[in-house]
């Protein structure tokens, strides 16, 4: 980077000395006048090589802002996802333990049925009830 600003600002001194040494559009001046607008144009010279590097530091800095900025959106998408991942993976062992809680349920049900049925089929004080059929509804 230093290389390219020295080389750059030889090509403007070359530039100016010509401009001045009598090459340009300038009126003919003294030497001690010659001398002051060569300090002249050689500190524009200076200052403009200085203002293109504050430029490039300024351009510098703003585009480390945006690659920050793009990392944290990254790190921030990764974040949402994983806590994405983890309420999905709490709500499916939460359905897991549901449904085995009401499967549970059911086969208690199934059975407190066969139970009742296999009591009613015992008892022969019952008029009208026929057990065999009773008996066929266990295996429902």
């Amino acid at each position: 980077m230093k290389n390219e600003n020295a080389v750059e600002v030889s090509k403007l001194k070359r530039v100016i000395e010509r401009a001045s040494s009598g090459a340009g559009f300038a009126p003919p001046v003294g030497a001690q006048e010659n001398h002051t607008a060569y300090k002249v144009q050689a500190s524009f010279a200076d200052n403009e090589v200085e203002r293109q590097r504050r430029m490039l530091i300024e351009e510098n800095e703003k585009l480390n802002r945006r690659l920050r900025g793009a990392e944290n959106i990254l790190a921030s998408k990764t974040l949402e996802k994983k806590q994405f991942m983890e309420g999905a993976s709490w709500l499916a062992k939460k359905s897991q333990t549901e449904a085995e809680r009401h499967v549970g349920k059911v086969v208690n049900l199934a059975m407190e049925f066969d139970k009742r049925t296999q009591m009613s089929c015992v008892d022969a004080n019952i008029r009208d009830f026929d057990g065999k059929k009773v008996l066929m509804n266990k295996d429902w």
